[in-house]
C-alpha cells in the first residue's frame, strides 16, 4: 500500500469512495435523503475541482495501484482539519486510514495543531482518531441542509519532537 498527492484523474474515484463511506458510516445516523445531497453538493465534480485549486490537499491510498480510499487536509486562518479521510467500506481493517492519516501528519508544520470534526454516534471514526491521538474537544449543533447535525470537535497536535498532546 502506498500514498501519493491525489490527482485530477482521481476526482471519480473519490466521489466513489465518498459515497460508499457515507452510505456504510451514516446509514443509521444521518437521514437517506440528506446523505445524498451532501455527497452530490460536496463531492460533485465542480467542488472537487474547487477544492483542489484552495488551500486543501487531497491524497489517495492505493492498494495493487487502484485507489481505496483518500483524505483531505485543509487549512484556514482559523485552524487546519482533516476534512475527510474515508476508506472503502471494503477495506476498512487493511490500515489504509492509518496509512492515510500518517500522510496528513507529514505535511503538518511543527507545532500546527489538526482538528477533526464528526457526528456524534460514530463510534468507529472517534475510536479511530482517538487511537491516533486525538483527544475530544468540544460538541456543537449544526443544522445543514435542514437536518441538525450533532458534531464531535476532536484535537491532534504534536510538538517539535513529536511527542502528541492535546
Amino acid at each position: 500500500m502506498k500514498t501519493r498527492k491525489a490527482e485530477k484523474q482521481d476526482i471519480v474515484l473519490i466521489q466513489e469512495i465518498a459515497k460508499r463511506s457515507w452510505e456504510d458510516t451514516y446509514k443509521d445516523l444521518i437521514p437517506a435523503d440528506i446523505r445524498q445531497v451532501y455527497i452530490e453538493q460536496a463531492y460533485s465534480a465542480k467542488a472537487c475541482r474547487l477544492r483542489s485549486t484552495l488551500l486543501l490537499l487531497f491524497f489517495v491510498v492505493e492498494e495493487a495501484g487502484k485507489v481505496i480510499g483518500f483524505a483531505q487536509l485543509a487549512r484556514s486562518e482559523k485552524e487546519t482539519d482533516l476534512a475527510a479521510l474515508y476508506v472503502d467500506p471494503k477495506m476498512l481493517g487493511c490500515g489504509a486510514g492509518t496509512l492515510l492519516f500518517e500522510t496528513v501528519v507529514r505535511e503538518l508544520k511543527q507545532g500546527e495543531s489538526l482538528v477533526v470534526y464528526l457526528e456524534k454516534g460514530n463510534f468507529r471514526a472517534e475510536r479511530f482518531y482517538t487511537k491516533c491521538g486525538f483527544a475530544y474537544k468540544n460538541e456543537f449543533k449544526e443544522r445543514l441542509f435542514g437536518h441538525v447535525f450533532h458534531t464531535v470537535k476532536m484535537v491532534f497536535k504534536r510538538d517539535r519532537e513529536r511527542n502528541t498532546y492535546v
